[in-house]
């Protein structure tokens, strides 16, 4: 996250943030004045902003990844103005970025290291692309093959895939995800359709846990398999108890402060659902953010997995889906009551 302020107040540099933000983030994003009940604000973090500044904020749609403040912010630090909330509004911003936790030490940097071992499997991974907010974090799965590579032995390749081009010979693996509510095709469902009847496997997850997108989600499953509800994914599957090769056991769980705050419940049991027709698990969802997590950060506001746990969910999933034997080996386990 880049927090930017305007030395002496000078509406040019805003201007000029304005301009360049979106080329350095993305073009399709664009800054809007955060609300005065932004998650930047909450108490939760610690913090107490009672009249919050006027701040522009440029969200990827899972959490906001650069914060420009057009008054001289600098200012009231160098000049210890300890009436205004510009100290306030720092510890939120560390605060926020933290995941209201401590930063990484340079010991223990986010990038990852080359693999030594010989890899012994390969696959891509069909990153489906559609018209709404497909890819809000463009580093998460980059950052999650390089894992693959260095901790499981596997080659990971990625394609932008439309639906209508999705083919399981290509593509064992793919994933479905967003952070708007979006209304997708009859099209889209019956090419869905096609690519996990024939071996396909549906990997999806709301970034951010954005309720919108679960809500489109769910649709889209109905869309595609009227007649099997989403269930709760047994707990001997696979993906929990990691009996590929190079799998790993997951025995629990860790959300993020914030889920636990929203949620207003501590949990280390994981919550992944799914779909099975005719003996095969067709979709592995969650209504939680997981991909988010690939990229290794702990950013508030992103109700979901922490990274470390969103990583071991990713890498069960990968080796599920491209390993022979990614057939039902249970019966769906009872979905729990909320």
């Amino acid at each position: 996250m880049i927090f930017s302020t305007a030395d002496g107040a000078t509406p040019g540099f805003t201007t000029a943030i304005k301009k360049y933000a979106g080329e350095v983030v993305n073009k399709k994003f664009e800054f809007r004045t955060l609300p005065k009940n932004h998650d930047l604000f909450a108490k939760e973090l610690g913090t107490d902003i009672t009249n919050p500044p006027s701040l522009l904020g440029l969200s990827n749609g899972a959490r906001e990844v650069w914060i420009h403040s057009s008054a001289d912010i600098g200012a009231d630090w160098q000049m210890r103005k300890f009436a205004t909330n510009s100290f306030e509004l720092g510890a939120a911003l560390y605060f926020y970025a933290s995941g209201n936790s401590t930063l990484r030490s340079k010991l223990q940097p986010l990038a990852v290291k080359s693999g030594t071992e010989q890899s012994v499997r390969s696959a891509t991974v069909a990153l489906i692309d559609y018209p709404g907010n497909s890819q809000p974090e463009p580093g998460a799965w980059p950052r999650m093959a390089k894992l693959a590579k260095a901790q499981f032995k596997t080659d990971l390749s990625l394609a932008s895939v439309k639906f209508a081009d999705l083919d399981p010979k290509k593509y064992p693996l793919a994933h479905l995800t967003g952070s708007t509510k979006f209304q997708f095709t009859p099209a889209d469902a019956n090419d869905l359709k096609n690519y996990l009847d024939n071996g396909g496997l549906l990997f999806a997850d709301a970034a951010g846990g954005d309720a919108g997108f679960v809500a489109s989600l769910q649709a889209l499953f109905t869309a595609v398999y009227p007649a099997s509800p989403l269930e709760s994914l047994p707990p001997d599957h696979p993906i929990y108890t990691g009996s590929m090769p190079d799998g790993i056991k997951i025995e629990s769980v860790d959300y993020r402060k914030y889920w636990e705050i929203k949620l207003l419940r501590k949990s280390h049991i994981p919550s992944l659902q799914c779909i099975s027709t005719n003996g095969k698990f067709r979709i592995i969802y969650s209504s939680y953010d997981i991909s988010s997590g690939f990229l290794g950060t702990n950013t508030w506001g992103v109700l979901g997995y922490s990274a470390s746990s969103a990583e071991k969910l990713g890498r069960n999933i990968i080796l599920y889906a491209i390993s022979p034997s990614a057939t039902a080996t249970s019966a769906p386990a009872p979905t729990p009551a909320p």
